[in-house]
């Protein structure tokens, strides 16, 4: 089974742990609407079998979320994974990654699943480092409006399993992955 890295809309910038995505979105300027957001309250692992996170969107955000995925919008819908620890020894884990709303996925779950967002590899540095990366969710949430299998009334089920290097059946039963947080946003959208 072959997963691109990026498959078809898993879009995916990495973060250089010294930068930021968007110097914009994280300065806070006077007289602007700050972003709205949601974030994980607490730090976990991630295992062999994946770890599943959830996220409840409060009614302001829901709103922001589905005006987001109007047709017509190009506001993108961002998950970033912040201070995620690449396993120290193992090289049969590269990156990681990430589904919505499949609780189930593992890393043998099909990137051409509708609730695939992407994958990430990791930074291949010495010392290995925790390092960010910004997901977009909004294709993903579309496709899944569109099917009747996500609703935002509910928390949203973040699940991220590890991503194996070619020739790997599974990961290692050891496997542990530390992760610092989730955050949900949706930045001002690019004119």
């Amino acid at each position: 089974m072959e997963r691109p890295c990026g498959a078809r809309r898993g879009i995916l910038l990495l973060l250089m742990t010294i930068g930021c995505a968007d110097p914009i979105d994280s300065v806070e300027q006077p007289n602007q609407e700050k972003i709205p957001e949601v974030s994980t309250t607490h730090e976990f692992t991630v295992r062999a079998g994946g770890a599943t996170v959830e996220l409840k969107l409060d009614k302001e955000l829901q709103a922001k979320v589905l005006a987001a995925i109007d047709k017509d919008s190009k506001q993108s819908i961002r998950l970033a994974v912040r201070g995620i620890a690449p396993p120290a020894e193992s090289d049969s884990v590269i990156g990681i990654s990430l589904f919505l709303d499949k609780a189930d996925a593992t890393a043998a779950t099909a990137a051409d699943d509708p609730h695939f967002v992407g994958s990430a590899i990791f930074q291949a540095a010495k010392p290995r480092r925790p390092q960010n990366f910004l997901f977009d969710l909004r294709d993903t949430i579309i496709l899944l409006r569109v099917r009747e299998k996500l609703s935002l009334d509910k928390p949203l089920k973040i699940t991220i399993v590890p991503y194996l290097a070619d020739g790997v059946a599974r990961a290692p039963k050891d496997l542990s992955i530390p992760v610092k947080e989730l955050v949900l946003s949706l930045p001002r959208p690019k004119p």
